[in-house]
């Protein structure tokens, strides 16, 4: 039951049913308040607004400040008052916490003795000046000057003490040399062997001369010709590795040379001369290669075939998790390592969408807490929650259906007057509020608000004393001279009055404002 707009007038309002409580704030209008309320120094117009008059108001007091200039009007009262912070009044006391921010400091405002102390940490002095200074003294490198081609000296650490540094031996390579940077004066005589000269290196004119001996002809270009005339051959070609045929003496002659059957040995091949071209595939059979290539982890058989050995192995790794309890080999290497979901590791993110069924749910387990706010739609809700008196649509919204309830009890009151249906259940009923019914009990607090009392109605009997507080009064009752607070207090605003009468006397000699 709820009583209907505009129901509570006059006469169902019992005397003095309106207290402070029931009278919401700014109802109670200029107008609405007894002119007498208008006492020394307050002017209430036409319209019940009330204005300071400062002709009828002397001031009592000054303004005095042991940090502040004051200035203005001597007592204080209605007059202009200047205020301006005095010089250095400002200290530690008067600033607040937090109140001086970088842009508040001027520039190179902040001089080394201004910084606390604690801000030099290890490999840093600070001078009695509070000049900050690199104290290498107190500092540890973790790092080497390391280097493939310099021999490097010094300072373990490499920070900040002296590093000597020399170029290691055969550090200088092509790469290294700048090309022409290798002059005749820079090579050690003697030194220059076969296999330092690149191949077509020694053009014939770098040859000297005298290299033409019997048999040999040097043309103007260096270059070198046989002259048969003047050789004799005295011997013959042989070998116990080669089938020689051909000039018998060999002597300029053709000469035929082919390397015999199991000729070549390893005393005939060069260093490196086996390639992987030469070699013909799965020539190199397990025994072929080298024992020391089974190193950690690997054993070797006597057939020469390897295997891994998980014995000799040392893992330097564990596998962990924040959402897995991990268990078994201790380092996770070619051991067991068993992983079990921790408890409490499984959220929202690591479940898929749809992935909690019914059957998932422990029954019972589910409290109000773990459901979200609207999480519950209608057809969520077991169809059997429709029981006498509700019907379920195919949305599953629950409906009331009348027609198969039946009342057992009537709708009576001795505030109001009920009309309608006889026992109250679902059919129309009226309700009316009786002449009277509505005292203080029955109204809300705020619920009278200026609208709903008819002007000139209320009068002093009806008001409690004291229930007319600051903030039931209209904040327009605060004309010129005055100023109301967030409380609805009224104050005097001197700076709002201006006077328009003098004191005069033919007897006494006025001065003064």
């Amino acid at each position: 039951l709820e009583i209907a707009a505009g129901a509570v007038g006059t006469t169902e309002l019992a005397d003095g049913a309106v207290t402070s409580a029931k009278i919401a704030d700014d109802a109670v209008t200029p107008l609405k308040i007894d002119a007498a309320i208008a006492g020394t120094g307050i002017a209430r117009s036409a319209a019940g607004v009330l204005s300071v008059d400062g002709t009828g108001i002397t001031g009592d007091g000054d303004i005095t400040s042991s940090d502040l200039t004051v200035g203005g009007d001597a007592d204080a009262l209605l007059g202009d008052v200047t205020l301006e912070i005095a010089a250095g009044a400002v200290g530690t006391t008067e600033l607040a916490d937090g109140a001086v921010t970088s842009a508040k400091i001027a520039d190179d405002a902040v001089t080394p003795l201004k910084i606390d102390a604690a801000i030099a940490g290890t490999g840093i002095a600070r001078s009695a000046a509070g000049v900050l200074s690199v104290d290498g003294t107190g500092i540890t490198g973790d790092g080497d000057i390391t280097s493939s081609d310099l021999t490097v000296g010094g300072d373990a650490d490499a920070l900040l003490g002296d590093v000597t540094l020399e170029i290691a031996a055969g550090a200088v390579g092509t790469t290294e040399l700048a090309d022409d940077a290798v002059t005749s004066a820079k090579i050690l005589d003697g030194t220059i062997a076969s296999g330092d000269i690149a191949d077509d290196a020694v053009t014939p004119l770098k040859i000297d001369a005298a290299i033409a001996g019997t048999g040999l002809t040097r043309s103007a270009a260096g270059v070198l010709s046989v002259d048969g005339t003047g050789i004799t051959g005295d011997g013959d070609i042989t070998s116990s590795d080669l089938t020689v045929g051909g000039d018998a003496d060999a002597l300029l002659g053709d000469v035929t040379l082919e390397i015999a059957a199991g000729a070549v040995g390893t005393t005939e091949l060069a260093d490196g001369a086996v390639t992987s071209a030469k070699i013909a595939d799965d020539a190199v059979t397990p025994l072929k290669i080298d024992a020391a290539i089974a190193g950690t982890g690997i054993a070797r058989s006597a057939a020469g075939v390897l295997s891994v050995d998980g014995t000799g192995i040392t893992g330097d790794g564990d596998i962990t998790s924040s959402d897995l309890t991990v268990g078994g080999d201790a380092d996770a290497l070619l051991g067991d390592v068993t992983l079990e979901i921790a408890a409490g590791a499984v959220g929202t993110t690591e479940l898929a969408d749809d992935a909690v069924t019914s059957a998932k749910i422990l029954d019972g387990t589910i409290a109000s807490g773990d459901i979200a706010d609207d999480a519950v739609t209608p057809l969520k809700i077991d169809a059997a929650l429709a029981g006498t008196g509700l019907t379920r649509s195919a949305a599953g919204v629950l409906s009331v259906d009348g027609t198969g309830i039946t009342g057992d009890g009537d709708i009576t009151s001795s505030d109001l007057t009920v009309g309608g249906d006889a026992d109250a259940l679902l059919g129309d009923v009226t309700l009316e509020i009786a002449a009277g019914a509505v005292g203080t009990t029955e109204l809300a607090d705020g619920a009278v608000t200026s609208a709903k009392i008819l002007d000139g109605t209320i009068a002093s009997g009806d008001i409690a004393d004291d229930a007319v507080t600051p903030l039931k009064i209209d904040a327009a009752l605060a004309g010129t001279g005055l100023t109301r607070s967030a409380a609805g207090v009224l104050s005097v605003d001197g700076t709002g009055i201006t006077g328009d009468g003098d004191i005069t006397s033919s007897d006494l000699t006025v001065g003064g404002d």
